[in-house]
């Protein structure tokens, strides 16, 4: 599969960054991991029912010294703070100081 990536310019901080990648669909209007041509538009599968391509994931940059709220459901998470200065993991659903998640 194939994604653009994009900085969320409106987002972006000295300690911030929100990085979006977009699944996309190739140049034959399939999805690139060879999944159903409808999936890659958001229409419907041959079958009739409806499907979508993957929804979007943001890499969240935190560089601040204390974790903030996430613009979406966590997948994974590293704090560089925990990493380094042993403070502990962050709390569910907060990007970590010092760290990095990646959001839904």
């Amino acid at each position: 599969m194939t994604a653009s990536v994009a900085v969320d310019e409106a987002t972006l901080t000295n300690t911030w960054a929100q990085i979006v990648l977009t699944p996309s669909a190739d140049e034959h209007g399939t999805a690139a991991d060879g999944a159903d041509p409808a999936a890659a538009s958001g229409t419907e599968a041959a079958d009739g029912t409806p499907s979508e391509r993957p929804s979007p994931l943001t890499l969240v940059l935190n560089l601040g010294d204390e974790a903030l709220p996430a613009p979406g459901e966590v997948l994974e998470a590293v704090s560089g703070a925990d990493m380094l200065d042993a403070v502990g993991p962050a709390a569910e659903g907060t990007v970590p100081a010092h760290g990095i998640a990646v959001v839904r």
